[in-house]
């Protein structure tokens, strides 16, 4: 539970840059972990994730600007409740999700025991016909003997007929509870690695994928690009139209991306209002010319309100090349740079990791120099 202690007399005489230093750090610290709470959170729908997410992005947005502790305290409290009610909710998911493969399991286990339970049926039908031609071969009369033996053949062979329907019934609606039960885990497989809104590639199918394509370019030295793209303003489109009108932006963005993609590429939400598109097999300039081409056509395109309103939307874009010092999360690292500096010179523009911007005179030109190097963009 976070609260604040008495603070020490000792504790006075430290200079106010250490005490700086250290709410400083504190602060990082908690965004941090805001930050992490938000990655491990399951994208779906059905655990509310998205108004949890934005939540957290409330509480982001007021930490630095709050310093009175009890303001402090009672907001943190109020976030530490929200998180603990959604940890509740997604290990409930989770355990509903556990059950339900169990009983599918169950249900082809019992199918299994039922086969060799009549099979065990069977033997015992026969082991009674062999018991019964044994007393036919004591027969001493020809004629009785003849009628004996074709009544057990009679017998033995209905039950073999018998048996081979029984089998093939059995072995019918087992394969038809493994189609079943292969589906079902083949559907599960796919959803979770979808985004349930949007229906692209979620965060963990973004991660599968990145890595695959970086360990094949460490065996055949073949370089993808990585365009990450936010949505610009989307707080405001959700707190002026509604979070049903920013769901709407979201489906319909993700929904154009994926239609102008080749069938190399691939388009995955990588959380919030974040896109990201891999494309294989790409230059430095085809990327850019890609990323440029996307943010124009969601800036072309029209996305209405339940009322009929006009929503404006676009989007910025940062572009990266894999190189052959890169790591997946180095990459990942210069295309969000890239980014921000599409964010920080206007928005609605796409941006490669050489990007320099003009200056209207050299002393901005110098700021805005200094401001790339701190990123690392120059």
């Amino acid at each position: 539970m976070w609260g604040f202690r008495e603070v020490k007399s000792t504790e006075l005489d430290r200079q106010p840059e250490e005490w700086e230093s250290r709410a400083r750090f504190l602060e990082v610290a908690v965004r941090n972990l805001i930050i992490l709470t938000k990655d491990f959170a399951f994208d779906l729908d059905e655990l509310q994730t998205p108004a949890f997410k934005d939540q957290l992005d409330t509480f982001l947005e007021e930490l630095p600007k709050e310093w009175r502790p009890r303001a402090l305290e009672n907001n943190f409290r109020t976030r530490q409740n929200q998180i603990q009610d959604f940890s509740k909710r997604q290990r409930s998911y989770i355990e509903e999700k556990e059950a339900e493969f169990r009983q599918i399991i169950d249900t082809l286990v019992s199918g299994l025991a039922k086969a060799g339970a009549e099979s065990d049926e069977f033997c015992k039908t026969m082991e009674s016909c062999g018991q019964a031609l044994e007393k036919v071969a004591k027969l001493d009369d020809i004629r009785k003997l003849r009628e004996a033996l074709n009544q057990q053949i009679g017998v033995m062979s209905q039950e073999i007929r018998q048996k081979r329907d029984r089998d093939a019934k059995a072995l019918e609606q087992l394969r038809k509870k493994v189609s079943n039960l292969h589906l079902e885990l083949k559907t599960a497989v796919k959803e979770g690695r979808a985004c349930p809104l949007t229906h692209v590639g979620n965060r963990r199918a973004f991660d599968e994928s990145l890595q695959n394509r970086y360990e094949h370019c460490c065996l055949v030295w073949k370089p993808f690009a990585l365009i990450l793209m936010d949505i610009d303003n989307f707080k405001k489109i959700n707190d002026t139209f509604g979070h049903t009108a920013g769901d709407r932006v979201l489906t319909n963005v993700a929904r154009a991306l994926s239609k102008q993609i080749r069938s190399d590429d691939m388009v995955t939400r990588y959380g919030g209002e974040e896109f990201a598109v891999i494309l294989g097999s790409a230059t430095l300039r085809g990327a850019k010319k890609c990323a440029r081409k996307l943010v124009k056509m969601i800036d072309k395109l029209a996305f209405l309100s339940e009322d009929g309103v006009e929503i404006p939307v676009t989007i910025s874009a940062g572009i990266a090349m894999l190189k052959q010092e890169d790591t997946p999360e180095s990459l990942i690292r210069r295309a969000d740079e890239a980014l921000y500096a599409a964010k920080a010179n206007g928005k609605n523009q796409a941006v490669c990791e050489q990007y320099k911007p003009k200056s209207r005179s050299h002393g901005m030109g110098r700021m805005a120099r200094g401001l790339l190097e701190t990123f690392h963009l120059v």
